[in-house]
Order: C-alpha cells, then structure tokens, then sequence
C-alpha cells in the first residue's frame, strides 16, 4: 500500500470516528444554543476559583474542552468529559455548590441521549425541568424561622451588601419579614413563569439575578440559564438568530450594556456579566413582544424525569438529617441540627440524631504549664465552637498534625454516641459518617454540610 493510500485510510478513520453517534449530536438551532448557553456556563463558573482550589482547574479546564466540544459537534462524547469535569470536584475536590449538581443532570441527560439521530429535546427537558424545579426547592428551604427574623435573615444580609455595592449603606430594608416574603415570593413566581409562560419566566428569572450577580452568587445565573435556553423551542432559537444578527438586536443589546457602568465601581468582569444578563433580557424581551405566539415547550421522555426525580429526591436528603449542601438549601438560614431545627411546615426528628459531629473538648500539642498560655487555644475554640462532618476529622488530620502540634486530643458526640480520640494524629481508621439514606457514606471526601456553621442557635445568615 502506498503513502497517499494510507493516508487517504488514516483520513477515512478520522472521518468516520467525527461523524460517529458518540462525537455528533442533535442538528437542531435549539439544540445548539443550549449548547452555546453550556459553554458560556461552563466560563462564568470559571470566575468562582482560586489560586488555591488546586485540581479544581484541570477539571474546569476539562469542562471548557467538553462545553467547545458540544458547541462544534455535539456528541455524547462531549457530554462525557462535561460529566467528568463535574463529578471530579463534586465528589472528590469538596465542591460545596447547588448548581454543580445541575450542571450534572444536564450533562447525564446529554451522555444518555444526545446523538445525530436525536432532536436534543431530552437534553432541553432535563435543564428546563431541573432549573425550574431549583426555583421551588430554594424557596421551600427558606420557610423556616430564620429566614424570616430580620437580625439573622439572608436576605437581609442580601440587602446590606446590595447596599454597600452602590455605597448606600443607609437604604433599609422591608421591615420584619417584608424581605424574606419578597424573595421566597418572587423565586416561587419565577418557578410557575418558567412552567406556564417560559418568556416571562425568564425575564423575571434574569432581572431577579442582577442583584445576586453582584454581592452573593457571581455565576449562579449562568447555570440557570442552561434551563432557560432549555424552554425556548426551534422556532424561537431561530428568531434569537435572526435578532442576533441584525442591526436592531445590535442597537438594542449595545444600548443595555452602556447601562451597566450604572451599577457602581463593579470591576471589568463583573461589568461583562451584568452586560451578559442584559444581553440576555433584550433578547428575550424581543422575542416576547413579538407576533408569533410562544413555542411549544420540550417534550417528555423518561430519561428528564428519572433526573428530574433524582434532583426531588436530593432536596429531601436535609430533613433526613443526612446532607446539606448541593439541595438548594444555600443563603436560605435552614437549620437541622439538634435544637436549632427551624423549618416551619417540616417537624424536627427525634433527638440523637444530630447528623453534625460536635466536639465538646479539644486540646492540641503537648499538655502546657499550669497557668502558661496553650499556644493553640484559637484553634482548639474553632473545634469546639463549629459543627463538623465526621469526614472532616480527616482533613483536620492532614492540615493541623504536625510534631510541634500532636497529641490533638477530641472528645465529643456524634448521632447520640461519645467519640474519644486520643490522637487524631496517630489514628489509623478514617473515621466515616452517614451515608445519604443510611449505612456508612462511600466518599468521604464528599462535602454534605456547611464547613462554617457554628453550634449556636440563631446565627447570623452564612454565605
């Protein structure tokens, strides 16, 4: 066989793998602008690392390759990596995020059933009933008595920083729980909006987030936004298109973005995303106010419901005292500890089954002087004052034992039973806490609780 007809072979084999069902997805323009949402998902979640989330980089790196992937094939393949790039941090790396769970479902439905032969319809349901879907779950953890006490209340909180930003620190509130009623009032709108006029829904949902963009959650509107593209049919992503390239879709996004300089001394990248979300409600505004009726909303399947359950399901795991993070439970005050549950419509379970390890005495490095000093006496109260995740011992152990600091001697309590440990630094077994139905959890490095939630009850609003 000659050169020219092995290359020509290598060619074919190139050629063939691209256009297999794994590289290739749906050829739809709606399919596609959800993927080009993906992708600008994918960048603004980039915005929330530091310098010192370590590995967390490769896999964002990696979920950049898969959002480029999608945008120029759209394959399972794509899907793939985007999954990888996801759980890797979500199980491994400590993510403490809601929307890494729903960028998850989203990139499970892709990896189930994104193919050439596919209309990509499953992957919009999975985002469009999932993000809608958060707005409800969000808004039913923020019924509980803390979020309704002015002193402590997130969105409170959400006000003074909000205020601080335009540096008009002396703008009150709503009295009592007049702000807690506003946000839990206007998420719950939102959720119906997406469900029964999906233009509106989106609207309010962008112009709900400018504020959060700025002061609380930087990226968390671009994830939503996977399930916003998500409710748009063909016809309308084909209208966004035309709107895209004109000269009055130009004139009129250009015009919202010279607004932005508006919103105080924000940054550059904080300016690109508000323009971003002003971008977004033109667009979407152009197509509300248009003739042609609404399009048909994405159809069924079994692969978005079975998702969507799991997600209804993973909200619940608070109220069986197994998990926290990852349900939507974020800047909503909720509390499940012993003697601080607050929810108002769900009963408190039965106690002893606190599922916060509490450490009750703690003493780190050798035994000090009567009278003298104990050099570590900050981190001891930090241990003594925090609620833990059994699982953290173990990380306490890698960051804290060291010669000059061991013994660290800790007594205290988890679901009702003592635990005594007279050197974490010299323990052998990893000491492992629930799992998420029961049973001993499998990962523990898998975040479940808030890492700075501090035993008394009430508490100021963490973020």
């Amino acid at each position: 066989m000659s050169d020219l007809e092995e290359q020509l072979k290598r060619r074919t084999a190139q050629l063939e793998w691209l256009d297999s069902a794994w590289v290739r997805g749906p050829d739809s323009t709606a399919y596609s602008g959800l993927c080009y949402v993906w992708l600008v998902a994918c960048v603004a979640r980039m915005t929330l690392l530091e310098a010192a989330h370590g590995w967390w980089w490769a896999a964002t790196i990696l979920l950049i390759v898969g959002a480029l992937g999608l945008l120029r094939f759209g394959g399972r393949v794509w899907w793939i990596l985007s999954f990888i790039a996801l759980a890797w941090p979500y199980f491994f790396l400590r993510d403490w995020m809601t929307q890494s769970l729903v960028m998850m479902l989203v990139a499970a439905s892709g990896v189930l059933t994104a193919s050439a032969s596919d209309s990509g319809e499953r992957v919009a349901k999975t985002a469009y009933w999932v993000v809608a879907s958060t707005y409800f779950v969000a808004a039913f953890h923020k019924l509980n008595s803390g979020f309704f006490d002015a002193e402590i209340s997130c969105a409170n909180y959400g006000w003074s920083k909000l205020a601080a930003f335009f540096d008009a620190t002396s703008a009150a509130p709503l009295h009592g729980g007049g702000m807690a009623i506003a946000v839990i009032g206007t998420e719950l709108l939102i959720g119906v909006l997406l469900i029964v006029r999906p233009r509106w829904g989106i609207l309010v949902g962008l112009l709900f987030h400018i504020p959060l963009t700025m002061v609380l959650a930087p990226a968390f509107v671009f994830i939503m936004a996977v399930g916003y593209a998500g409710a748009l049919g063909e016809t309308e992503w084909q209208r966004l298109r035309e709107i895209g390239g004109s000269r009055r879709g130009l004139l009129v996004t250009s015009a919202l973005a010279l607004c932005v300089p508006l919103f105080g001394d924000a940054d550059a990248l904080l300016t690109l995303k508000i323009a971003l979300i002003f971008g977004a409600v033109g667009a979407v505004a152009a197509l509300e106010f248009q003739k042609n009726p609404s399009a048909a909303r994405p159809g069924g399947g079994r692969v978005p419901l079975l998702l969507l359950g799991l997600f209804a399901l993973n909200a619940v795991t608070p109220y069986f005292g197994t998990q926290y993070q990852h349900t939507g439970a974020m800047l909503s005050n909720l509390r499940i500890d012993d003697g601080c549950w607050n929810h108002l419509l769900i009963p408190a379970p039965s106690q002893g089954d606190d599922p916060y390890l509490r450490i009750d005495f703690a003493s780190i490095g050798p035994p000090a002087a009567p009278g003298a000093p104990r050099p570590f006496a900050e981190r001891e109260a930090i241990l003594t004052d925090t609620l833990w995740q059994m699982s953290s011992l173990i990380l306490l152990r890698r960051n804290w034992c060291r010669d000059h600091t061991a013994p660290i001697v800790l007594n205290g309590t988890f679901r009702g039973e003592r635990i005594q440990i007279e050197d974490l630094c010299s323990a052998h077994d990893d000491p492992r806490g629930m799992g998420l139905f029961g049973g001993s959890e499998w990962v523990q490095t898998f975040l479940k609780f808030q890492k700075n939630l501090v035993r008394e009850c009430p508490t100021q609003c963490i973020h």
